[in-house]
């Protein structure tokens, strides 16, 4: 299989249109790209930078594109109705990290050499702005203006400044004069692209700033399956808020618990998950130490052992749903976890001195005391 051939290989099997350019000639590799791209493909080939990989939007689609200089280019186009390009996988699938192995792995198809780690740039083609609004300008001041709201945005973000992120968030930014747009004109997809943009930003300003490659991504797919599954019109500057409070709060977490000792940790992960069985195997497994270690550790902090602690949260987590639902035993017992119901009222009669039941009757006798007593003082008021 020659060169070309192994570069249409890769189109068949990522269901591409592919076409090679060379001066003022080109060869169609696989597909029909050309009849697909009309006049906009010279329009693209002219504004992707010498010897780079680009990723270039426009109004109906998007190209991943070797600018090899010399005016010599690869230009990969989707099919947009293979399976392959669900509404999902699309926007997974064009985000910088995803195509730039995709354009090394062309190149060395093409070159039979191993690829240059060229710039990866990502733009829409000037012409698909436009087309929604060609009013929408910036004189210098207003330009400036934005981009430093957006720089000091950014900052707040990588340094957990909650109150400054508000703040910012509701000032002057481009992109939220061009999500408006799009929503004047009722064009979904370009606030969608809009807000997928900016998601990538802070994705990428999330792990520059020491947020593990693996959290960040999670959090990234969880947005754009959110964004992308919306088939209505949305409200962009809400969307925007949404997007980036729940992406700093993520963050937040993450650092708070990481700066807590292994006792402080162990008992914030019992907090959080006190419904499930909660064994030291499965601690153990989570945090990577043994069992022996973990429980050492947390009774230096707390003085008392993990299991002991354990049952604690379970029953006061009992006598709260006890008081205020009229669950039955038997349900509270499954809920927390408990192997059967007789170890759990064996647990809570442990803790409490009395079983379950005589808490709830307790509790009802308490409340009718109370409530006899606000009875006779608004009497006594009266008479």
């Amino acid at each position: 299989m020659d060169k070309l051939g192994n570069v249409e290989f890769l189109g068949q099997l990522l269901e591409m249109n592919i076409d090679y350019y060379q001066k003022n000639a080109h060869k169609k590799i696989q597909g029909n790209l050309i009849n697909k791209a009309s006049t906009n493909i010279y329009k693209i080939l002219d504004v992707c930078v010498d010897k780079s990989y680009n990723l270039v939007r426009d109004a109906e689609s998007f190209y991943l594109v070797i600018n090899f200089g010399d005016q010599e280019y690869l230009v990969m186009q989707p099919e947009l109705s293979a399976p392959l390009y669900s509404s999902r996988n699309l926007a997974l699938f064009t985000l910088t990290p995803q195509v730039k192995p995709v354009l090394q792995f062309a190149y060395q198809l093409l070159k039979d050499e191993t690829a240059p780690d060229w710039s990866m740039y990502s733009f829409y083609l000037e012409d698909a702005v436009t087309a929604v609004d060609k009013t929408l300008k910036f004189n210098a001041i207003e330009e400036k203006q934005m981009h430093d709201n957006f720089v000091e945005l950014l900052d707040a973000f990588n340094n957990q400044d909650e109150e400054k992120l508000i703040y910012y968030l509701k000032s002057e930014l481009r992109m939220k004069e061009y999500g408006n747009v799009f929503g004047k004109k009722n064009y979904l997809r370009g606030q969608k692209d809009s807000l997928i943009g900016y998601v990538s930003i802070l994705n990428e300003a999330a792990i520059r700033h020491n947020f593990p490659a693996e959290n960040a991504y999670y959090i990234f797919n969880r947005i754009l399956a959110k964004i992308e599954t919306q088939e209505v019109e949305i409200s962009f500057n809400l969307w925007l808020e949404n997007i980036t409070l729940y992406y700093f709060n993520e963050m937040k977490r993450y650092f708070a618990t990481h700066n807590l000792s292994l006792a402080e940790r162990i008992n914030l992960y019992i907090q959080e998950n006190i419904k499930s069985k909660l064994t030291l195997k499965e601690l153990s497994d989570y945090f990577g130490y043994s069992e022996r270690y973990l429980n050492k550790k947390f009774k230096e902090k707390y003085d008392i052992t993990i299991k002991q602690y354990v049952l604690n949260q379970k029953v006061e987590v009992a006598k709260k749903m006890i008081s205020t639902t009229n669950f039955n035993i038997k349900y509270i017992a499954n809920n927390l976890s408990f192997k059967t119901t007789s170890h759990f009222v064996k647990v809570f009669k442990s803790l409490l001195g009395m079983t379950p039941k005589e808490y709830r009757q307790q509790i009802s006798t308490s409340e009718k005391q109370d409530c006899l007593e606000e009875e006779n003082t608004l009497n006594s008021v009266l008479k």
